[in-house]
């Protein structure tokens, strides 16, 4: 079973198409930022003993052109594997925002 089988039927109908063009054009008039959601592929790893089988999810900020070339560049990675090498390079710094799961008050 895959998730979202009723939302892939219906976007593949006319107004399916025509929902969905309606949405992206209302991204590219109102947004000012574009993210997008990804997640890792455990299984793919060298390394499969890491102790988790449940992949990472993260929401990835687009940068750089105007909303629409943004909206285009999100639409073309969509269902596609995207290496991080392709993304960053050798020694590369970059910014990045955190959320702890939190513990509550443990310990001292």
């Amino acid at each position: 079973q895959k998730a979202f089988t009723q939302l892939k039927k219906f976007q593949k109908t006319k107004e399916g198409k025509a929902a969905t063009q309606r949405t992206l054009n209302r991204f590219t008039k109102k947004a000012t930022v574009i993210r997008v959601i990804a997640h890792t592929q455990n299984r793919k790893l060298r390394n499969h003993n890491i102790g988790s089988k449940k992949a990472f999810i993260q929401e990835v900020q687009i940068n750089g052109g105007d909303i629409a070339a943004k909206i285009k560049f999100a639409q073309d990675l969509l269902e596609k594997e995207v290496r991080v090498d392709s993304v960053f390079n050798q020694s590369e710094a970059c910014d990045i925002c955190a959320v702890t799961r939190g513990h509550g008050f443990e310990g001292d």
